[in-house]
């Protein structure tokens, strides 16, 4: 899913393989609070907050933070969210624009050891770089931005691959990646951001759900990455397996 060829990059960039890789946006992150799904606050995700989304919707008291979606109302989907936090499912937020629908992973914040670790093959040194880095919880892409939705926004698409329109963008600069941005706030309402290079990788190794694959979600490439031994074209999104955190 979002572990294509970008996601061959955010595993460390140990491959020795990799397909010629041109310039993709990986997909804006939401920030989110640190404990979003803590509606009272206590520290952990339970029945308690389950308890507090409910009472507010049926009108028996009125938490703000049970408005954990931000959408302005507490409604089922906020409870959705909750109950699936408890039981530790992916969290996901939907948006669309212009009629094509994107989603957002929520990422629980964390402390990971940033740099290429041990996990990537023995040939790819451990990086003398290597630090720890705490993130607090965020939303990001399920996918790369797909052609389809770059289109929804900037009305053209630059790909030189048009067969699909679930592709991943292609072909974009730094600066038309921001201008993609600005345009999707606007037409949103939200304050979608690229990723910082920690949120990525945090991400891309699962974050606190990562069970120390090789790769992003698996010992084996072939089931998360299309590299030059399985492909020799672009894919659309979505076709392989996702890794630990749903993306």
């Amino acid at each position: 899913m979002l572990l294509s060829v970008l996601a061959m990059l955010a595993n460390y960039l140990f491959m020795k393989k990799l397909l010629s890789v041109i310039l993709m946006l990986s997909m804006a992150a939401l920030s989110a609070g640190a404990s979003v799904y803590d509606v009272n606050g206590d520290g952990v995700v339970d029945i308690n907050d389950v308890n507090r989304v409910v009472n507010t919707i049926l009108g028996r008291a009125s938490w703000r933070a049970a408005d954990v979606n931000g959408d302005g109302r507490v409604s089922v989907a906020d409870l959705n969210a909750v109950v699936n936090a408890m039981l530790g499912r992916n969290i996901t937020r939907s948006f669309t624009v212009n009629g094509v629908t994107f989603r957002m992973v929520y990422v629980e914040g964390g402390t990971f050891t940033m740099g290429t670790t041990v996990e990537p093959s023995s040939d790819v040194g451990v990086n003398a770089t290597l630090h720890q880095v705490t993130l607090s919880s965020y939303y990001i892409g399920e996918t790369e931005v797909t052609q389809a939705l770059w289109v929804a926004v900037m009305g053209s698409n630059p790909s030189p691959s048009t067969s699909d329109p679930q592709q991943p963008v292609e072909l974009v600069s730094w600066a038309r990646c921001y201008d993609f941005i600005s345009k999707l706030n606007e037409l949103t309402g939200e304050h979608f951001r690229l990723p910082t290079e920690a949120e990525w990788e945090y991400a891309a190794r699962g974050g606190n759900r990562s069970r120390g694959c090789m790769y992003a979600g698996s010992n084996t490439v072939g089931d998360v990455a299309w590299y030059d031994d399985n492909t020799n074209s672009t894919h659309p999104v979505a076709t392989l397996q996702p890794n630990e955190g749903g993306c």
